[in-house]
């Protein structure tokens, strides 16, 4: 049964890259905490941001990837801490073949996730 709170229509994976978030001509470098085929979340220096609800353009390259994905995004959240600010966002705007990247990716992401908890379950009853 699918819990009330879970939100998530797509698959996200951890991954650990660099992104860019530009909005009104202020481009600030944030690092990728994990992504999906509907959005990332990212985690900012502290300082001042674009809103919730508000509207980014979004620069970044998947591990293994050659091009980089450009794509629009709308603030879902802001959580700031002592340093930083957690944000997550949804793809507003989105090539095809982006998308198609980010899924291909997070796959193949989860499907290695999957076989190395069964490799260590197998080893830890040996």
């Amino acid at each position: 049964m699918k819990n009330n709170s879970e939100r998530r229509q797509f698959l996200r994976a951890s991954l650990e890259q660099f992104v860019s978030e530009c909005s009104g001509g202020v481009v600030k470098i944030a690092r990728v905490i994990d992504i999906g085929e509907g959005g990332l979340r990212y985690r900012l220096p502290a300082g001042p941001s674009v809103p919730e609800g508000g509207v980014v353009t979004l620069e970044f390259c998947l591990p293994g990837r050659e091009n980089p994905i450009r794509a629009r995004a709308r603030v879902k959240t802001r959580r700031k801490g002592n340093c930083t600010t957690e944000t997550s966002v949804s793809f507003l705007a989105i090539g095809g073949r982006e998308a198609a990247e980010i899924r291909s990716w997070v796959v193949e992401r989860k499907r290695a996730e999957i076989f190395e908890y069964l490799r260590r379950q197998h080893l830890a009853c040996a």
